[in-house]
């Protein structure tokens, strides 16, 4: 359930963004965002970058006929450096690096492409005709800069500001459009390219605003989704595990009970002592068997269904150890187990005490299952500043490699049968992971094939010091 409980928290922090557009989203959950983002724009920034490559060289080929006088210059800003760095996004886009640095490097690109057009405006004559019309075509490049390459609406802006700025000190200092008043020639020019430059970033900056807005919206509706499909995968896996206990697990201890009683009713007057109390034995192990994975149903079905209530409590660790030492001391003598306790500091813990005393006890029964006989399990508590991790360790045979990452997946089988062929189910342990992690935890295990296992959780010492 930790996976579905990542994806809800993250959507409800982004639910309080959709009432009121913002430009970033609370937390963790803008950088996943971006990383999105990203990747589901590559096919359309690329074909934005060839749009400009081709818009650039078409605009080209005009110089021929409208500006021939500048034409040498134009083509030496187009094909030599504008187009050139287009090229170069385009290839960069493969890589990385690309993905990493994505918003500035399209910055950088745009302010190319738009800074290009205003150098190609300064080396015209401001009484040539093409100044007043042709270059101011070119802003439309400006605006599939901005539309097609996902630049972010703060980043065009940006971009916007250094396009713009660049034209208007060109216009002033250099092609002195100004000079002559309102009346004069110039200023016309001016006014004709200031029209054209300003509408084709703001048409931009409107593009960009838009195509960010949707698939902002568009992320949060997947989330979404997807919260959906996992919650769905996870009940479906739920049930899955409830029949496969039902269908095997339960019913192994019941046919185990069944045949011995169905032995001793029919031979008990001809049977020995000895074989009488060993299928009693066997009776008794059976039934116990089953009433802890009863146990263990009822537990995690009211985990699931919500109807089990975390109340934390304050209590020693000692009485816990103490316990928990009496229920399982019977088993580990049957396998001539030692099982031994060191309390440590022993504090006082804030906990939930049914649920630490379950996750103790499955931990323990799992040890005992798993170590061989004449075996160790220990069970200690280490004070680590205002937490308390308990350890629960056994010399017993391990657990491969490829086994620890399915340990805690529901949608994963991998019960195995101890070193006696005793059973399990392998629901103690997801119900440890849901206790634990109702305390705030994380419950850990290291193991390795032949030497044995370590598992541990943390409690807080104190209320305050919940973890987190």
């Amino acid at each position: 359930m930790y996976k579905t409980s990542r994806l809800r928290n993250t959507l409800t922090a982004l639910k309080s963004w959709l009432p009121d557009f913002k430009f970033s989203f609370d937390g963790p959950a803008e950088e996943q965002f971006l990383e999105d983002y990203v990747n589901n724009s590559l096919i359309t920034m690329r074909a934005g970058f060839f749009l400009c490559i081709f818009l650039y060289a078409i605009f080209g080929v005009l110089d021929v006929w409208i500006v021939p006088e500048t034409k040498h210059i134009a083509w030496f800003i187009r094909f030599v450096i504008v187009i050139p760095v287009l090229i170069i996004m385009i290839i960069a886009s493969f890589y990385n690096f690309y993905k990493r640095h994505n918003q500035i490097l399209l910055i950088a690109s745009s302010s190319v492409v738009g800074l290009g057009i205003v150098a190609m405006i300064a080396f015209s004559k401001p009484s040539e005709p093409g100044h007043k019309y042709y270059y101011s075509g070119l802003m439309l490049v400006i605006m599939w800069i901005y539309t097609f390459i996902r630049l972010r609406f703060w980043n065009s802006v940006i971009a916007s500001i250094i396009i713009t700025l660049g034209y208007e000190i060109t216009a002033v200092f250099v092609q002195r459009l100004a000079d002559g008043g309102f009346e004069s020639e110039n200023m016309l020019v001016l006014i004709n390219n200031n029209f054209f430059f300003i509408s084709a970033n703001i048409i931009g900056l409107w593009a960009s605003y838009n195509i960010e807005k949707l698939h902002r919206s568009g992320y949060v509706q997947n989330l979404t989704i997807k919260l959906q499909n996992t919650e769905l995968r996870e009940l479906n896996a739920t049930k899955d595990k409830f029949f496969s206990i039902i269908a095997h697990d339960l019913k192994n201890p019941f046919n185990s009970i069944l045949s011995f009683t169905e032995l001793l009713g029919g031979k008990i007057n001809t049977m020995k002592p000895e074989a009488i109390h060993k299928g009693i034995t066997r009776i008794n192990g059976s039934a116990k068997s089953a009433y802890r994975l009863l146990e263990n149903l009822l537990e995690w079905a009211r985990s699931q269904t919500g109807q089990l209530e975390y109340k934390p409590e304050y209590f020693s660790l000692k009485n816990l150890f103490e316990v928990s030492c009496n229920l399982s001391e019977s088993s580990a003598r049957n396998k001539n187990i030692a099982l031994k306790f060191e309390y440590g500091e022993n504090p006082d813990v804030y906990a939930d005490l049914n649920m630490v005393r379950t996750v103790l006890r499955n931990l323990i029964s799992n040890a005992i299952k798993f170590t061989p006989k004449g075996g160790e399990v220990l069970v200690r508590s280490v004070l680590d500043g205002k937490h308390v991790t308990i350890y629960v360790e056994d010399n017993g045979v391990g657990i491969p490699r490829g086994t620890l990452d399915k340990l805690f997946d529901i949608s994963e089988k991998v019960s195995t049968a101890g070193t006696e062929n005793e059973t399990g189910t392998g629901l103690g342990l997801l119900l440890c992971k849901e206790f634990v992690r109702k305390h705030g935890g994380k419950i850990l295990v290291e193991s390795e094939t032949g030497k044995g296992s370590r598992f541990s959780f943390s409690l807080p010492v104190r209320a305050e010091e919940r973890i987190n």
